[in-house]
């Protein structure tokens, strides 16, 4: 589970589904300035969102051994996977997170902040 707090707001991103994502969100509110959101992702959303950040990484990598950017997508998933995943937790937490609260009208004071 990922925890934030937004604005004043305590937030925990997973629950019921909304229809336009592929993203499960459960909405608590826990005092008037604190909210939680809890939301599950799918399984293939986030492999698709790791593929898409070790090509990119994979472009733009110098390992020995490699010409400059021909780095294999597997060995870049292999050596980089712990980095890979923060940026996609990340991503995806950034993505769910405020489209949440736009879609319910909500304006942060502070950033998120979120957990594992």
């Amino acid at each position: 589970m990922i925890s934030f707090s937004v604005a004043g707001t305590r937030c925990r991103p997973g629950g019921p589904e909304q229809k336009r994502r592929t993203v499960k969100v459960d909405y608590i509110e826990e005092s008037p300035v604190r909210k939680a959101l809890t939301f599950e992702v799918e399984p293939e959303r986030v492999q698709q969102e790791i593929e898409t950040r070790a090509r990119e990484m994979a472009r733009k990598l110098k390992l020995p051994g490699f010409r400059p950017g021909k780095v294999p997508v597997e060995v870049v998933k292999k050596r980089f996977h712990s980095e890979i995943l923060g940026e996609v937790a990340e991503a995806i937490v950034n993505k769910v997170v405020f489209d949440e609260l736009d879609g319910r009208g909500l304006k942060p004071l502070a950033p998120p902040r979120w957990r594992r």
